[in-house]
């Protein structure tokens, strides 16, 4: 499986344009988009899930309260909370995370009175759980970056992730994205049962000169492929084509060639 900047945890973006009606990619009216959000179960999916309101000497996820006081609504903001606490600790089969990266990216925020101050950076803990802190026990701060809307560390399940310096609607459409996926795609593993041998476009049994002149008596190859419902007149066109432009090879499943009779 492939994703392609996808916010597992959530992304900081999401609480801006809850609070203020801004960071979309193109241009709403403020107050219009925010009446918006605040009625869609989709946004509220969207919010970060990891540690984000920065509160100085300690940092913290949001909570019901804290989405419902920056502009959200609680119901809607439980429900999220919830889906994503079943979803915690999940894996993906043969997950390739396509990540954004070098962009400047909303990491974290401040809640202050009702109104969202965003950060352009993150937080990590050491393995045991514990926030890093500098010699004076205030946190550290890093600047990990992102695709401008999701910050790197929130668009993978895991270290392992192929980092391209895009934009996050650029992932998608990207040449580098697509080449990736496409690598992807070209790997050697077994994708499903193999498929039958092919044969030529008209199905005949044999290759003979009067098949060649458009006098196709055999009978198909493979009914199964529909050619026994093609009338006959089809299958002395599909000849005649072939006659005139040479018959198109199709590989079998022994990747042999069959070549043309008579020469």
């Amino acid at each position: 499986m492939c994703t392609l900047g996808t916010p597992f945890q959530g992304s900081a973006a999401a609480a801006l344009i809850l609070n203020t009606g801004r960071g979309t990619p193109v241009p709403l009216p403020h107050g219009r988009l925010r009446d918006l959000a605040v009625t869609l179960p989709g946004l509220h999916d969207l919010l970060p899930t990891f540690p984000c309101l920065d509160e100085g000497l300690n940092v913290r996820r949001l909570t019901t309260v804290d989405i419902a006081d920056l502009g959200g609504d609680k119901d809607l903001a439980s429900a999220s909370l919830a889906f994503h606490e079943r979803l915690r600790g999940r894996t993906l089969p043969g997950h390739r995370a396509v990540v954004g990266i070098s962009q400047r990216t909303v990491q974290s925020l401040a809640l202050r009175q009702g109104v969202v101050e965003p950060y352009e950076h993150s937080f990590r803990r050491h393995s045991d759980g514990e926030l890093m802190r500098d010699a004076d026990g205030v946190p550290r701060r890093f600047d990990v970056a992102g695709d401008g809307t999701v910050h790197r560390e929130s668009a993978a399940l895991s270290r392992a992730t192929v980092p391209l310096a895009l934009q996050h609607g650029a992932l998608a459409k990207g040449e580098a994205a697509l080449e990736a996926v496409t690598a992807f795609l070209e790997e050697d593993e077994h994708l499903g049962p193999r498929r039958p041998p092919r044969v030529w476009d008209c199905g005949c049994r044999t290759w003979s000169r009067p098949a060649l002149a458009g006098r196709c008596g055999c009978t198909a190859r493979t009914a199964r492929r529909g050619w026994s419902a093609r009338s006959r007149r089809s299958r002395r066109r599909a000849c005649r084509a072939a006659s005139v432009r040479g018959p198109r090879w199709r590989p079998t499943s022994t990747a042999t060639r069959t070549s043309w009779p008579g020469g």
